[in-house]
């Protein structure tokens, strides 16, 4: 729809521009001539006067002189033909007795008011007689040879309109435009939108000053900004063209290289221009050439690889380019007086520029799909990541269970070394799926924060708790400096983020180190830091730690430096929980990790422990394992056997069951003193089996939950309920720690009674 509007519009502007006027304007045959400096128009002396074909292009002072008849008195408008481009001008008339009748004055750099809108015509009254004319040019340059017609004030009314019209509305368009990108680069931070605005703002001041807009509205006779924007535009346009097409040293290097020498070209015509003002317009309009000759080689190049936007852009600098050959050749008609070149260049450039916009637009709009397309890919990947979460770790927890039933069966050096090896492969599995199952689930929307009071106290001591003796392992100082703020906020994903920071500070921190973790308010939020004198990240590779498996002192993927996910993790939690995640660090001088959190005026209430319960069956003392009876619920056969071979290894009375119902045909007659389920089971879950074994009893059981989901939802509804919760896949010591945990307390309860 848009590119025929513009086909109409051109085909407007070119009808009216070729139109033969009503009326026969009286174009004067005369004479040019180069004045000395010292000549004095009189209209009798004309000695010293030098004749020539036509002005220079490069400027200086000139005079034409014509003889013409008048033949009826009437108003009269006396003007120029083909180009405004003149800084000063003085028209004299005299009569057939040499007297002087006329004289009027005006030009780009004149301040004297100009009668008609955006035109250097001067209204006269003028005999019926013979008479004589003497036109005085004075300008630095020429965009074309201003030839000095008379035409009715009537007709030169009317035939000035279609012109004006068309200048004041190619020009709204450059400007809306100009400002649309401006405030586009400004929002999307691109150079391309940046570098298109500016080459418009180029040929703003260009044509504003030339078709005497800004002289006339604004006061502004600054004759050189016809040339000087240009040159600069002339720059812009060839930066913008290497980035709207992609051209660099890798992709294109004759085009990039190319571009790069017309740069320092560009760059040396406006140094030459500061020296040589009068060459400043032929400067620029050998640039506009020179990175017309660019754009449509670019555009044939970056086409036949298939570029996305290479044929549009090609198309826009095709019709740049006929538009300005066609304002050539009709600056030559002889029925062409109140259109001038600087109209059709106008139109020309206006047409460019739309259709430019047009291309940047589809591009835009294809990146814009690419991109929509690439984070839906993402999505369903993070998504069936997510969902494959619990089948993903059934296999892992079946295999450490493996490992360590096989540990308790070898027998030489060679063979437990073997098992070790295995079993660090299998951790540093785990380890791996763990994180990235916890991305796929960020990324694919699935964790969603639980917003609360929270004391921080609270968990700066659990995290001093477990965190002080593995830095004192590793020969680091961490201290934690305690606080009793209330916050706002979501305490496992806070206590994850800070697990991260605070591992990663003592991970990278030397021998001897220290590492400090602080809190302080600022306003109505609570800044944590955590501080460290390790090696320190360089500036400029700051933002590049918060990628997936990037580690940078870290080149041989040492599993003991991790594994390059913490800081991502944290960073989608932050994210998540809309709090401020920020990083000082110097190369050589630590680090400082800190997030602010808002603070929180509401009481807290107490959180309850994740420990197993002291309500355990009461039953006789037990001095072994084989006092005491397990039932495992688990849907997965490999689980299923490897757990039930673990535990009966390790001297457990076991039981399995495969679902929800199993197990309550079960509970009439076995009567276990401990239940391992799993979460999700084909007919329900893990909490359905503990209640329906506790309606069965009667009475309270003790249960652990394993569970291939690590939602946080998940976490919370087995908290609610005072029950251990372990992910999959499972540390046997971990299983086993548990297992006599709740041993101990059999026998405590036992001694009690």
């Amino acid at each position: 729809m848009l590119r025929r509007h513009l086909a109409s519009l051109v085909a407007l502007c070119v009808l009216f521009a070729c139109l033969p006027s009503q009326a026969q304007p009286l174009l004067f045959s005369g004479q040019w001539f180069q004045p000395p400096a010292d000549w004095l128009a009189d209209g009798q002396h004309e000695s010293g006067l030098i004749p020539i074909s036509r002005p220079e292009q490069t400027g200086g002072h000139f005079l034409y002189r014509a003889e013409f008849d008048i033949a009826q008195d009437m108003p009269l408008v006396l003007d120029f033909k083909n180009s405004s481009v003149i800084n000063q001008f003085r028209h004299r008339i005299y009569d057939a007795s040499n007297q002087l009748v006329v004289e009027v004055e005006g030009g780009i750099q004149n301040t004297s008011p100009m009668p008609f809108f955006l035109r250097h015509g001067r209204e006269i009254k003028l005999s019926v007689g013979h008479y004589r004319l003497y036109t005085e040019i004075s300008s630095p340059f020429l965009l074309a040879q201003p030839l000095p017609y008379l035409d009715t004030l009537e007709h030169y009314r009317s035939a000035i309109n279609p012109g004006n019209a068309l200048t004041l509305f190619c020009m709204g368009i450059l400007f809306g435009l100009a400002f649309y990108y401006a405030a586009l680069a400004a929002i999307r931070k691109t150079a391309t939108d940046a570098l298109y605005a500016l080459f418009i703002l180029g040929n703003l001041f260009y044509n504003g000053t030339a078709l005497l807009i800004y002289p006339e509205l604004f006061g502004i006779h600054w004759f050189y900004l016809i040339s000087m924007p240009i040159l600069f535009s002339n720059c812009a346009y060839i930066l913008f063209v290497t980035r709207l097409l992609d051209i660099t040293s890798i992709t294109t290097p004759h085009l990039y290289r190319a571009a790069q020498a017309l740069l320092v070209l560009f760059a040396a015509f406006i140094v030459l221009a500061l020296i040589k003002p009068n060459w400043s317009l032929e400067l620029a309009r050998l640039g506009v050439g020179l990175f017309l000759c660019y754009g449509l080689v670019a555009g044939v190049l970056r086409a036949r690889q298939h570029h996305i936007s290479a044929l549009r852009y090609l198309f826009a600098v095709g019709v740049f380019f006929i538009l300005g050959s066609l304002s050539l050749l009709l600056n030559g008609f002889e029925n062409i007086y109140t259109f001038y070149i600087e109209h059709l260049g106008l139109l020309a450039v206006t047409v460019e520029v739309l259709l430019l916009a047009l291309v940047l637009a589809h591009q835009f709009e294809q990146l814009r799909v690419e991109k929509e397309q690439a984070i839906t890919d993402s999505l369903d990947k993070s998504r069936f990541l997510a969902a494959a979460s619990h089948d993903l770790r059934q296999p892992m927890h079946a295999m450490a269970l493996f490992v360590e039933e096989l540990r308790n069966e070898v027998s030489t050096p060679q063979q437990s070394r073997l098992v070790k090896l295995i079993e660090e492969s299998a951790h540093a599995m785990s380890g791996l799926l763990d994180s990235l199952l916890d991305i796929s689930k960020l990324d694919a929307g699935l964790v969603k924060p639980f917003i609360r009071p929270l004391d921080i106290g609270q968990l700066l001591a659990r995290l001093k708790q477990e965190y002080v003796p593995l830095a004192a392992q590793q020969d680091v100082q961490l201290s934690i400096r305690p606080c009793s703020s209330l916050i706002e906020s979501d305490a496992i994903l806070l206590e994850r983020i800070l697990l991260n920071l605070v591992g990663n500070a003592i991970r990278y921190t030397p021998k001897g180190g220290r590492v400090l973790l602080a809190c302080r308010k600022r306003g109505q939020r609570l800044r944590i830091e955590i501080r460290d004198n390790g090696i320190g990240i360089p500036v400029d590779k700051q933002q590049l730690i918060f990628r997936e498996f990037v580690q940078l002192d870290n080149a041989e993927r040492s599993r003991e430096k991790g594994l390059g996910l913490g800081l991502s993790i944290v960073q989608r939690l932050c994210n998540l929980m809309h709090c401020s995640l920020y990083l000082r660090s110097a190369l050589g001088t630590g680090s400082v990790f800190a997030i602010e959190i808002p603070l929180s005026e509401t009481a807290v209430k107490t959180e309850p422990q994740i420990t197993l319960p002291d309500h355990a069956p009461a039953v006789a003392e037990m001095k072994n394992a084989h006092d005491m009876q397990i039932l495992i619920v688990e849907d997965d056969p490999l689980v299923q056997v490897s757990t039930q071979g673990l535990l009966a290894s390790w001297g457990y009375e076991v039981h399995v069951a495969a679902s929800l119902t199993q197990a309550r045909q079960l509970f009439s007659s076995i009567a276990p003193d401990l239940l391992i389920c799993d979460y999700r089971l084909p007919d329900g879950n893990g909490i359905q089996v503990v209640q329906a074994a506790e309606a069965s009893y009667r009475k309270k059981i003790p249960c652990i939950l394993i569970s291939g989901d690590t939602s946080p939802e998940v976490l919370k509804e087995v908290k609610a309920q005072g029950w251990h919760l372990l992910h999959k896949p499972v540390r046997s010591a971990k299983l086993k720690s548990l297992l006599s945990f709740a041993q101990k307390g059999q026998e405590r309860r036992a001694n009690a009674r």
